[in-house]
Order: C-alpha cells, then structure tokens, then sequence
C-alpha cells in the first residue's frame, strides 16, 4: 500500500509540473521570435535609411538587405508563436493577447509581407527610386500588425 502511494504522488507531481511547464514556460519560443523581428528590423533598418537618403544608396547592399528581408518573412515561424505567449500570460514580451484571437488577420499581414518584400527584393537594386517605390508595402504590412498586435516597448 505505501508502495502504491509513492507511485500515486509521483504520477501526480509529474502530471502537475507538466502543466505548469506547458501552461507558461516560452522563454526560447520568445527569444525567438524577438530575434526574428531583430533580423526583419535589421533589415528594414538598412533599407529605409537608404530609402530616406539618411544614407547613400548602394544598390549591392539594397540587394541583399531586401533578400534577407524576404527569406525571413517566407520564414515558417509559426512555433514562436504559442497560445499563452503574451504579455498578459508571459513576462519579456510585448504581443498583445488579441494576436491570438486574430490570427488570421497576422497571417494575412504576414502574407503581404512576404508578397511586398520579394518584389523589393526584385526590384531594391535597380535604383533610388525602384527601392523608395517598394518600401511602402513591406513598411505598411509591418505597421499594421505593430499597430494592432504590439505594445509600445517600456
């Protein structure tokens, strides 16, 4: 009988802290995604200084900013992204809970994001004025999901 017990107390201790495992442990699914938006915010970085004339236009350096742009919004980064990863949920982030109850809307800023930054990634070599021109739709897809789905950084 206090054999049987042993077991029972451990099986239930292990079921409990599974859950609580489960229930909020994100911390490398955040990291994550945070490193993600760094290397899109990198990018988009380079392209709208440049874009801005706050720096010289290098078409060689437009190229390959607007191709990582792109290779990382076809990214399939979907296991960043957990119910319960929010700012209400986790500490360290600043999604906002709703992301979760809109995801289709993300998922169709995501598209456009990759639709607007392949085109970019055509055409940023091919002057000042072909990078300004496809700015505007990879800027706008990012700002929407900001907008709606990010709280403003402490």
């Amino acid at each position: 009988m206090i054999k049987f017990k042993k077991t029972a107390i451990l099986c239930v201790s292990a079921l409990m802290f599974s859950g609580a495992i489960a229930a909020g442990d994100f911390d490398k699914e955040i990291d994550g995604r945070q490193s993600y938006m760094g290397v899109l915010g990198y990018n988009m970085g380079i392209l709208g200084a440049m874009a801005g004339e706050k720096m010289p236009y290098d078409a060689d350096l437009a190229s390959a900013a607007a191709r990582n742009l792109a290779l990382a919004a076809a990214m399939n980064n979907g296991s960043m992204w957990p119910q319960g990863s929010d700012m209400d949920s986790t500490e360290g982030t600043w999604a906002k809970a709703d992301l979760w109850q809109n995801f289709p809307i993300v998922m169709d800023q995501l598209g456009n994001l990759k639709t607007y930054s392949e085109a970019l990634a055509t055409n940023a070599g091919n002057g000042l004025s072909s990078l300004q021109a496809g700015m505007k739709g990879v800027g706008d897809s990012c700002k929407e999901c900001h907008k709606r789905f990010r709280a403003k950084k402490n």
